[in-house]
C-alpha cells in the first residue's frame, strides 16, 4: 500500500466516524439534527411525564368509582 492509497484510506475512515459520532451527539450546530443521545433523553422525559399524568388519571378515577360506589351503598 502506497503512501497516498494510505491517506484516502485514513480520511475515508475520518469521516465515517464523524459521521457515527454526529448520528449519536447530534450536529452542534443546528437544533433540527438532534442526536441520538438527546432523542433518548427526550423520549425518557416524555415517559416519565406520561406515566405521571396517567397516574393522575388513574387516581382521579379511582376516586370516582369509590364516590359512586360509596353513594349506591
Amino acid at each position: 500500500m502506497d503512501l497516498e492509497s494510505l491517506s484516502k484510506t485514513v480520511e475515508y475512515m475520518k469521516n465515517k466516524v464523524d459521521m457515527i459520532v454526529s448520528a449519536i451527539v447530534g450536529d452542534p450546530t443546528d437544533e433540527s439534527k438532534p442526536g441520538l443521545l438527546i432523542r433518548l433523553d427526550r423520549i425518557e422525559r416524555f415517559n416519565a411525564a406520561l406515566k405521571w399524568v396517567l397516574a393522575l388519571f388513574g387516581s382521579a378515577f379511582a376516586m370516582i368509582i369509590a364516590a359512586l360506589v360509596i353513594k349506591w351503598v
